[in-house]
């Protein structure tokens, strides 16, 4: 027995019933897509949520259990506010310079700023040039590589000159050092 269709009083073929089946079929999971998309995204969101929610709880739960020591954690930050210090700290270093300088019975000839570069920490090229003996220079370098701030030479130059006492003719050795460096500090 053959089916009507309440619009077509005639009976329906094969190839229509299963067309009509394929659109009811297709309503049907159209329909189920807008309900159930809007619940699949809250869902998705709500593990998301959970997923962050667990990894807060972990880590708290690692700071309970683990507590840090946070009087080491300042000493570490000390120390590296030392090594690269949040201002450019300029006046302190050449007074530095200028303490070795004193102490070797050096000559400062030139403290000579080149350059700033800003970055995430930022620098300053400068150059310096002393003047004396070959061992006090070389005293001069060890106390400016010891020296606490954290700092890079790019260039170290030594040249050899020769300084005719009034007395004699013989000519004893001064040396002349040009350093250029580099100081670092955050911004």
């Amino acid at each position: 027995m053959r089916s009507n269709f309440f619009i077509v009083n005639r009976p329906l073929s094969k190839r229509e019933k299963i067309l009509l089946l394929f659109f009811i079929i297709c309503i049907i999971l159209w329909g189920f897509y807008f309900i159930l998309n809007p619940k699949l995204i809250e869902l998705l969101d709500l593990k998301k949520q959970l997923h962050r929610i667990k990894s807060e709880k972990l880590v708290y739960t690692q700071l309970y259990d683990n507590p840090k020591d946070y009087k080491g954690v300042l000493e570490e930050y000390d120390d590296i506010v030392k090594k690269i210090p949040k201002n450019k700290g300029l006046p302190e270093f050449i007074i530095s310079i200028e303490d070795w300088a004193i102490e070797e019975n050096l000559s400062i000839i030139s403290i000579y700023p080149k350059n700033y570069i800003e970055d995430d920490v930022n620098t300053i090229i400068f150059e310096i040039t002393l003047s004396g003996d070959f061992i006090s220079l070389l005293d001069f370098l060890s106390k400016l590589e010891n020296h606490s701030r954290s700092l890079h030479a790019n260039r170290i130059k030594f040249k050899a000159l020769s300084d005719l006492t009034s007395d004699s003719s013989l000519s004893r050795e001064h040396w002349e050092l040009l350093i250029e460096l580099k100081l670092y500090y955050l911004a």
